[in-house]
């Protein structure tokens, strides 16, 4: 029996690593976002809101419940690995949520967010980097 345990013991360190893992990867996307300006604010009236902001935000909760469940799972710790299965339970549940909500309110949602949207792509399609891009494309250079 104490077989069967120390290899569940390590496999859920391997999964709470993959965990850890993700989230330093989508903080890493976020600081390049940061740093390069791409896709700047997600809201004009709140500046501070940009995609590289909330992917740093999003990454930082996964990496540290990753560690809590790498900790968990090491040192058997009930308590640690009591706090990642609720808070994944919980991520379960409001993704479900999310999905219900997004189904049955999509509508409003669409026509509440289709200007701004709308508007992003008009100032990307309009500089010149694309712009020339489309030309030497469409001019065969590329």
């Amino acid at each position: 029996m104490s077989k069967c345990v120390r290899i569940l013991k390590y496999m859920l360190f391997v999964f709470n690593l993959l965990f850890w893992a993700l989230g330093c990867s989508i903080v890493a996307i976020g600081i390049y976002f940061v740093v390069h300006n791409i896709y700047g604010s997600l809201f004009p009236n709140i500046p501070s809101l940009t995609t590289g902001n909330v992917l740093i935000l999003f990454g930082c909760v996964i990496m540290v419940f990753g560690f809590i469940g790498c900790m968990g799972a090491i040192k058997e710790n009930k308590c640690l690995l009591l706090t990642v299965s609720i808070y994944r339970r919980f991520m379960f549940i409001s993704s479900n949520y999310r999905g219900m909500f997004l189904f049955f309110l999509g509508s409003p949602l669409q026509s509440l967010l289709q200007t701004p949207i709308q508007h992003i792509f008009a100032i990307k399609l309009s500089s010149t980097r694309y712009t020339s891009m489309k030309q030497n494309y469409s001019d065969g250079l590329v």
